[in-house]
């Protein structure tokens, strides 16, 4: 059995021309979660005048900006939370958002690299299932795994056509022994 690693690589454009720095999506994130605190505020705030002293119709403005807020902690926490999960390094070390590559095929497993906020994932190379599906009038690469989240990479992040790399996965499978 073959233990070579295979990588399904993505097209340059999806990398992105920069990563931000630890210190900026730091600053970005606690700004959202101030920004979210103080829509809340103002929310209550709203929601309580407006029904002490009068017409209630302008309460789904107040829910709307209460909701605004809760989307803007959420996105703050989510990133603090990204960063702390980093490995330790400067505050000017980059911080890569868009994984390395798709996906690659090591051994009797397929590995989804990590990315920021997301743990490297393996999934058993036998019970995986690979098909090419159209949605929002494009294809799509759909990788699915019992137990696991399905995976969906649109045609165009690949610079080989989707046929191949369905091809590819195959092969492996059958070669490396389901």
């Amino acid at each position: 059995m073959s233990q070579s690693r295979i990588v399904i690589e993505l097209s340059k454009w999806t990398q992105g021309s920069s990563a931000p720095t630890r210190r900026s999506v730091r600053r970005n994130a606690v700004a959202n979660c101030w920004l979210g605190g103080v829509l809340i505020v103002a929310a209550l705030a709203g929601t309580t005048v407006r029904v002490l002293l009068g017409p209630t119709w302008e309460l789904l403005g107040m829910a709307f900006l209460a909701g605004a807020g809760a989307v803007a902690v959420w996105n703050g926490v989510r990133h603090l939370r990204g960063l702390r999960d980093l490995p330790p390094g400067s505050v000017d070390d980059p911080v890569p958002f868009a994984a390395p590559h798709a996906f690659a095929i090591e051994g009797n497993e397929v590995v989804f690299p990590s990315a920021f906020g997301r743990a490297e994932e393996r999934w058993p190379l036998a019970r995986v299932s690979v098909s090419v599906v159209r949605r929002f009038g494009h294809d799509w690469l759909r990788l699915s795994c019992p137990g696991f989240r399905t995976r969906k990479f649109p045609a165009r992040s690949f610079d080989v056509p989707l046929a191949m790399i369905e091809g590819i996965i195959a092969k492996e499978t059958s070669f490396r022994g389901s």
